[in-house]
């Protein structure tokens, strides 16, 4: 099985050896999970094989991503340039099909209803009681990855690409974190 979960540290000592943790994206993190091993308390989300490993696409721009060249015959083998900068490899664009984009948009979508569903106070003081339902809704209904992109922005207050800097925050609704 495969989880997204928010980041723990290495050292935790709940922490089993059947959790084999292999991507990362804003403070989650995505793992397989052997059989039988216990991870209800990591309060993530199960999500399938393919959901999980499209965790390296969710920062493009407009369908495509920077890549080395070297491997870029399927999102399960990009290398990302690092930003150290090497130059010893040549750089190019890895463009997303459109199921990559579906995916991609799935697995922000997983992401941003753990976060929603962890951290948000809907105890009718910071946020009224149906805050939870009506961000959901938004998630559900999110049809692009630009989009779902633009509802990490508008309604996390996260840039997660380059897509979203510069452009105006425009929610429906005020989530107050």
């Amino acid at each position: 099985m495969y989880i997204i979960y928010e980041t723990i540290a290495s050292n935790d000592p709940r922490r089993s050896p059947g959790i084999r943790d292999f991507g990362t994206f804003w403070h989650y993190t995505v793992a397989e999970v052997a059989p039988g091993t216990h991870v209800d308390w990591l309060k993530g989300q199960e999500v399938s094989e393919a959901v999980a490993k499209v965790w390296i696409l969710v920062t493009s721009v407009d369908g495509e991503i920077t890549v080395l060249k070297s491997k870029v015959d399927s999102y399960a083998e990009i290398i990302l340039p690092s930003s150290g900068g090497n130059t010893g490899y040549y750089k190019e664009t890895y463009f997303l099909t459109d199921t990559d984009k579906t995916l991609a948009k799935n697995f922000l979508g997983t992401v941003l209803k753990i976060e929603a569903k962890n951290k948000l106070s809907t105890d009718g003081m910071k946020n009224p009681a149906d805050t939870l339902t009506r961000l959901n809704q938004v998630i559900d209904n999110t049809q692009t990855l630009n989009d779902m992109q633009m509802v990490m922005k508008n309604y996390f207050d996260v840039d997660c690409s380059a897509y979203t800097v510069g452009q105006p925050k425009n929610p429906a609704f005020t989530v107050n974190w």
